[in-house]
């Protein structure tokens, strides 16, 4: 299992007032992050030529880990820089991996980051996080959000999908 790399939430909690959750994008370092993430998987777990297969939320931070796991095997710049449609770009990427490389991936909702809430305001998610700990943590629910019991149960189906 991989966390997506560090995120522009991880750094500034105030975005989420002004950028939805599932919108929030990687940092350098959470690039740098996924590529190194990606090189070591890899060069050290995975045997040579061992086909792999990645599940993500489809937050746009866990794609762009992804893309930068997927580097380890073959880096779209170097390989399809000469094509200057992005799409179309992205797509020969994605299929080299699939055919050549055996790489392959899925998005599934149930395991995304548990959602506190549209466009969070700071000084009301302080005082629901002050709520939440007077409540109980695990059965607290964030307005227009999820409680932890929540979370659970939607990953538990998941992690029963996958046996």
């Amino acid at each position: 299992m991989i966390r997506h790399g560090e995120s522009e939430g991880n750094i500034n909690q105030n975005i989420y007032s002004i950028k939805p959750d599932n919108a929030v994008r990687l940092t350098n370092l959470g690039w740098d992050q996924a590529n190194e993430s990606g090189n070591v998987l890899k060069n050290h777990v995975l045997g040579q030529d061992e086909p792999v297969h990645f599940i993500l939320s489809p937050y746009v931070r866990t794609t762009e880990t992804l893309h930068g796991l997927l580097a380890a095997w073959c880096d779209p710049e170097k390989e399809f820089g000469h094509i200057s449609d992005l799409e179309t770009r992205k797509q020969a990427w994605y299929d080299l991996l699939q055919t050549k490389y055996k790489v392959t991936w899925h998005e599934d909702p149930r395991i995304r980051e548990q959602d506190f809430g549209n466009y969070q305001d700071p000084v009301a998610m302080r005082r629901a996080k002050k709520e939440r700990h007077k409540f109980g943590a695990f059965y607290y629910r964030f307005p227009h959000g999820e409680s932890a019991s929540d979370v659970y149960d939607r990953v538990s189906t998941f992690l029963d999908s996958l046996w």
